[in-house]
């Protein structure tokens, strides 16, 4: 049986309730509600998936189909489960996502640019290659997902999670990041550059490898044993000349 509960990961920690930072606040804590999927029995299992143009979907049950590649434009699919799905090499251009699990799915160089995503959960998908250029996410969090040379220039991102991920060389540029978290991910070659972090936040990220300038970690969160660790890159950032000791 698969079932989703509701469930909220917030970032761990107190903020002041003055007023000067109570807007702050907002941007800071980053929330998710998993999708309402109800249980399997209760959603229809597709033995094939073959949408076609603006089609639309509701409460389905995929697993361990071969799907892919598929060429659509504006899917919609809601309230459902992927589990073991392979949509690798496919386009959904325009399509909206909205209150879904993808579990252990293959979306290998998934073309998904101006997708509407929404309270989704994709738990061990890999997704390298993936293209989502432009696509507005909503709650959505990404747990345990090779991401390497993904793109998500100029995305627009809300409440949006990243927690134990590989985004090794992928593409950020641009997008807007406020408020996100980035926790215990792989960020070597990562492109920030012109993005918007303000209030994002990174929990046991070595940023160092990532290609980003000092103007782009303005408004970022970090624990401070983080900012010692990785002090010696933050000063070369910012072009501090540090002093060998005698």
């Amino acid at each position: 049986m698969i079932r989703v509960r509701k469930e909220e990961i917030a970032l761990r920690q107190d903020f002041r309730k003055s007023a000067k930072n109570q807007k702050v606040q907002k941007i800071q804590k980053f929330k998710f509600t998993a999708p309402q999927v109800g249980d399997a029995e209760e959603l229809e299992k597709l033995e094939r998936f073959d949408p076609l143009d603006e089609d639309s979907y509701d409460a389905i049950l995929l697993t361990g189909l071969a799907a892919g590649p598929i060429a659509v434009r504006h899917l919609t699919v809601e309230n459902s489960v992927f589990d073991h799905v392979n949509l690798a090499g496919s386009t959904l251009e325009e399509g909206a996502l909205r209150d879904i699990v993808f579990d252990t799915c293959d979306f290998a160089n998934l073309q998904a640019a101006e997708a509407r995503i929404r309270r989704c959960h994709f738990k061990g998908v890999r997704l390298t290659g993936a293209n989502f250029s432009g696509a507005k996410l909503d709650g959505v969090f990404f747990e345990a997902c090779r991401m390497d040379i993904s793109s998500f220039f100029h995305a627009e991102m809300v409440s949006v999670g990243f927690k134990s991920c590989d985004l090794t060389d992928s593409d950020f540029r641009e997008a807007d990041l406020a408020g996100c978290l980035f926790e215990d991910c792989k960020l070597d070659g990562v492109q920030f550059f012109e993005s918007r972090l303000k209030g994002a936040r990174f929990v046991d990220c070595n940023l160092e490898g990532a290609r980003i300038a000092a103007s782009d970690l303005k408004g970022v969160i970090m624990a401070p044993n983080q900012v010692i660790d990785q002090s010696l890159f933050l000063a070369r950032l910012l072009e501090i000349e540090v002093e060998k000791e005698d």
